[in-house]
């Protein structure tokens, strides 16, 4: 984070010519070389959002709760089933499924009869 700032802030000085920029910077930093490229991604994606930090992604969830219930009653029903049969039987991805047992820690190895 701290070189992304420095390299805005000789962007700055270096009358805004990315190529100037990478040379200032490489020089300062020998052992961590930069491209004239990533400069330039970089001042767009900051002029973009006012941030240099890269953002987190907020993607909404792709499964339904009526998907994760339907996932959960599989195990329900037949606590020996496999991921990729629950994955077949409903016609989720096997990685869906996965997340669906991962986010409700459910976990196969730990079965409790209750």
């Amino acid at each position: 984070l701290y070189e992304r700032v420095e390299i805005v802030l000789i962007y700055g000085a270096e009358n805004q010519c990315a190529r100037r920029t990478t040379a200032t910077f490489n020089e300062r930093h020998p052992n961590k070389t930069t491209s004239y490229r990533y400069v330039l991604n970089l001042l767009a994606k900051f002029t973009e959002t006012g941030y240099v930090a890269n953002m987190k992604c907020n993607r909404a969830r792709v499964l339904s709760e009526g998907a994760q219930i339907e996932v959960l009653g599989h195990f329900g029903i037949n606590l020996n089933i496999s991921l990729r049969t629950i994955s077949i039987a409903t016609g989720i991805s096997l990685e869906s499924v996965h997340k669906v047992t991962k986010f409700n820690k459910f976990y196969l190895y730990k079965m409790k009869i209750c």
